[in-house]
């Protein structure tokens, strides 16, 4: 999302319960009319993410919203930095990982994201023009933001051909905290990327999940990652990422709550309860905004996705098929890495690709 490309890259993904560690590369294969990725895993392993003192689970804690003047307040990382890179460089270093390329995937909170209709225009005059719509109508300094953008589609208005567009800003300090991050590995920084840029990326066109073909030119699919402190979604229409939510609950809050294992069954299901309420009311705001617009299947990932029984009761409250991703046709593992669970590393498989 924010740096620069090449091929064979270190793919971190710090959460707030484990790290997750990909080497890998992707290459675009052709496939069709268009292009589908093909990614290799060549290493793979995750280790419990070493938490700052202020996350530490005697501390009751929050994740700040990056708005107004907070961001320029000194970003105070969650995890225990030094820590953090001692096991990382300890890990590389054993397993003999040569490359310097290296990205970052974070979660979506930090990020401001908007959906904007702009006229036609290439390059600098398009991102001036978003950077004024952000000033108008957001209560930000844009100059402390990374901006990016993807084009969703061209649209008509009148006799005016436009772009409607999903614009992301991200806290400047923060961009600058994982590039230094890096350097201090003595990594090159290819990408700082977010979530729902790499499931996009992974899902906007036709592949095989768990061997069965998806399209998407007509469908509208859930993306669900069930993690351990919050749970993200994403919805890709048509091949296009049109909607994103992040729910501030996740299986730490399960996990917080069993104080005998007796007792984990009725929690489960009670805090699972409230997953699908909330799930629910996300739902109907999404499919409210277009006539006949429903979502098609969910898909869940991520370390809480196999929870037992999660996608059967999804599937009955929101009366859409359900499944956990197992495999896709698109990733290849080294044989070291076959029995991994795909689902657990997915953001950090996905950043592999580069556009």
């Amino acid at each position: 999302m924010l740096f620069k490309s090449k091929n064979q890259m270190i793919a971190i993904d710090i959460g707030t319960n484990k790290t997750k560690v990909v080497v890998g590369s992707c290459d675009a294969a052709k496939n069709g009319g268009g292009k589908n990725h093909k990614i290799t895993v060549d290493e793979i392993f995750a280790f419990d993410t070493p938490l700052s003192e202020a996350q530490q689970p005697t501390t009751k804690t929050e994740e700040p919203v990056y708005t107004g003047s907070q961001v320029t307040e000194e970003y105070k990382p969650f995890f225990n930095e030094l820590q953090l890179k001692t096991i990382l460089e300890d890990e590389l270093s054993k397993r003999k990982v040569k490359t310097d390329n290296a990205t970052i995937t974070i979660d979506n909170k930090p990020l401001i994201t908007r959906e904007m209709v702009m006229p036609k225009a290439t390059g600098d005059k398009l991102r001036s023009m978003i950077k004024h719509e952000i000033e108008e109508y957001l209560p930000i300094n844009v100059d402390q933001y990374l901006v990016d953008y993807r084009i969703l589609e061209e649209v008509m208005e009148g006799d005016v051909e436009k772009y409607k567009l999903l614009v992301g800003a991200l806290p400047r300090k923060i961009g600058k905290y994982y590039y230094d991050f890096l350097k201090s590995l003595h990594r090159e920084p290819v990408a700082l990327d977010t979530e729902s840029n790499v499931i996009s990326k992974g899902f906007e066109r036709d592949l095989k999940i768990n061997g069965q073909d998806v399209g998407v030119g007509g469908k509208t699919i859930a993306y669900i990652d069930i993690g351990y402190s919050n749970i993200e979604m994403n919805v890709i229409e048509k091949g296009i990422l049109k909607f994103t939510r992040t729910l501030e609950n996740g299986v730490k809050d399960i996990e917080e709550n069993v104080v005998v294992e007796e007792d984990r069954g009725k929690i489960e299901e009670e805090h699972i309860g409230n997953w699908l309420q909330s799930l629910e009311r996300m739902f109907l705001f999404f499919t409210s905004r277009e006539t006949d617009r429903k979502i098609h299947e969910i898909y869940l990932y991520g370390g809480g996705a196999k929870l037992k029984g999660l996608s059967e009761k999804m599937e009955g409250a929101l009366e859409i098929p359900t499944k956990v991703i197992e495999n896709l046709d698109i990733i290849e593992f080294n044989k070291s890495c076959e029995d991994c669970p795909l689902s657990v590393y997915l953001n950090a498989i996905l950043s592999l690709i580069r556009k």
